[in-house]
């Protein structure tokens, strides 16, 4: 998968196999021996690629991500959540999005940027009729932090389908206090709630959640690796 999703990358940016040699320091012959080869992927190679084409690694994880056509509009006092029951989908038409589960939370926050694990995650099946091209991730709820008792509280085992948002969203409209977020950080693993507010002076987000039990949260910008909107939730019965 690392050399298929090379080759295409070289192709989409216009690269010979002469400027990767260039760029990686190795001959053209080991670069031709590298994607033509059946052998198991030297890990010095890999190192070499990965820091040689930094934005290859940005490239991986865009290609496998995916995007809801059809998901629920947010309106102006709340996000109205499009919950779907598990069901047999059809095999022919379907593209996976890599899940997080509920077990690996800090481990993806400590992977975030690596192709390899993103390839090796388990994933979840939606139809080509809800999805488009886009960078998300499915994730599973382990905690009760957003579970308010009604009737679009998101539940612990419930599925979240997210879209990545732009790196910095202080300036986006209806993201305070209305999006339901997966926040990805550095220390935590994954966050899910709502940015309550932003301190320009401080750099803290403040993250709030729906469940009255858990107390509102402040944590630094610099912490925070990417934040993505929940699209639709999946609950399995």
């Amino acid at each position: 998968m690392f050399r298929e999703d090379f080759s295409k990358y070289m192709i989409i940016n216009n690269l010979s196999q002469t400027e990767v040699a260039e760029k990686l320091g190795v001959s053209q012959q080991s670069v031709s021996n590298f994607l033509n080869s059946e052998r198991k992927l030297q890990e010095s190679m890999r190192r070499k690629i990965t820091n040689g084409f930094p934005d290859f690694v940005e490239y991986t994880r865009r290609s496998r991500r995916l995007v809801p056509q059809n998901f629920p509009v947010d309106d102006d006092l709340n996000q109205q959540i499009n919950v779907e029951l598990f069901s047999e989908i059809d095999k022919q038409g379907q593209m996976f999005v890599p899940l997080v589960s509920k077990f690996a939370y800090l481990d993806f926050s400590k992977n975030y940027l690596n192709p390899d694990y993103i390839e090796h995650l388990p994933s979840v099946p939606y139809s080509f009729d809800e999805l488009n091209g886009g960078d998300h991730i499915c994730v599973e709820v382990k905690s009760g932090t957003m579970d308010d008792s009604t009737s679009s509280a998101i539940k612990i085992g419930d599925l979240l389908l997210c879209r990545k948002l732009p790196e910095d969203i202080e300036g986006l409209e209806l993201v305070q206090k209305i999006w339901n977020l997966v926040i990805v950080h550095k220390y935590l693993g994954l966050l899910i709630g709502k940015v309550d507010c932003y301190s320009t002076e401080k750099e803290q987000y403040k993250i709030s959640f729906t469940n009255s039990i858990f107390e509102s949260q402040l944590i630094d910008k610099e912490d925070v690796l990417a934040f993505y909107k929940l699209m639709s939730l999946k609950r399995i019965i």
